[in-house]
């Protein structure tokens, strides 16, 4: 998947099936239930716990007790909604275990056709 590389905030996240609100991408929406290795981050884990955004609220749970959900908005308005989820993600050959973002089903902004956006803050 194609992610923009954001220095200024911190939360890694993609578009995801089904999607209430996506804007048009490039490549598919990424399909959790096709992902042999997807797990969903619970809402009462310590993941989500320490889950900090820049509004200062941290993940939550919401209609369904048992998926932490986030909402990030940026500056320019637009703005992502969905659960965390953690996957095997590879870079290039490097393989990386566990990995923990953000599955967005509600979706807005111009992000260029990328499939979601690489947060690389400092938190």
């Amino acid at each position: 998947m194609t992610v923009i590389v954001d220095t200024g905030s911190d939360l890694t996240w993609v578009q995801c099936q089904p999607c209430k609100l996506c804007y048009n991408q490039q490549e598919p929406l990424f399909n959790s239930s096709a992902s042999p290795s997807y797990k969903s981050v619970l809402c009462n884990s310590s993941t989500c716990q320490a889950l900090q955004f820049d509004t200062g609220n941290s993940g939550a749970c919401g209609s369904n007790p048992t998926s932490c959900n986030y909402v990030v908005n940026y500056g320019d308005g637009s703005y992502t909604r969905g659960e965390l989820g953690s996957d095997h993600l590879s870079l290039g050959a490097t393989p990386v275990n566990n990995f923990v973002f953000g599955c967005g089903r509600n979706n807005k902004g111009l992000f260029g056709g990328a499939s979601g956006l690489m947060g690389l803050g400092e938190e």
